[in-house]
């Protein structure tokens, strides 16, 4: 009787073995999938910072473009010229306060009306700052060009956060 007892012990040890090292696999399995996710998601993230700091660019831009169009006044290269020195610079303090507003951390699927108010305090928290800086700088902008601005930032951070669900949505429905 003990020599059945010692086999099947040895039978036991080995199945328990057998199955520890499947854990194992599994573990190391899941973890390459995790540093591969967490790869894709930083590339998608650096992507997604690099497109955020060209609308931000083509926002102001075209909001100048579409007031010179009411007031002449601002239709001179002069103002064309400030947008364009002091707006990059804008851009790189935007994706600064996205990146505290944690705009650059979640997934592309995971957007939500949580992620679109973030996008809008951080939005309005920075065209009031461009304002008061311009301001300060002694450039007299009028209101309605950072409206404008802001409006088309606000819109276009919320597209490229929500261009891939609309894709998605859409090719659903097909």
């Amino acid at each position: 009787m003990s020599e059945e007892n010692t086999v099947k012990n040895e039978e036991i040890k080995e199945s328990a073995s057998e199955v520890v090292e499947e854990v194992k696999d599994t573990e190391e399995t899941a973890e390459e999938g995790v540093k591969k996710e967490k790869k894709k998601l930083d590339v998608y993230n650096i992507v997604l910072l690099v497109v955020d700091y060209i609308f931000i660019i083509a926002s102001y831009v075209t909001a100048l473009m579409l007031i010179s169009e009411l007031n002449y006044e601002f239709a001179s290269l002069i103002y064309m010229n400030i947008v364009i020195m002091v707006t990059p610079f804008y851009a790189l303090f935007c994706s600064i306060v996205f990146f505290v507003f944690k705009l650059y951390t979640k997934k592309p699927d995971s957007v939500g009306v949580k992620e679109a108010r973030r996008i809008m305090v951080a939005t309005f928290f920075t065209v009031v700052v461009y304002g008061f800086v311009m301001d300060l700088m002694g450039y007299k902008f009028p209101h309605a060009f950072y409206v404008i601005a802001g409006l088309l930032q606000f819109f276009m951070t919320l597209l490229t956060r929500f261009y891939r669900k609309l894709t998605h949505f859409s090719n659903n429905e097909n």
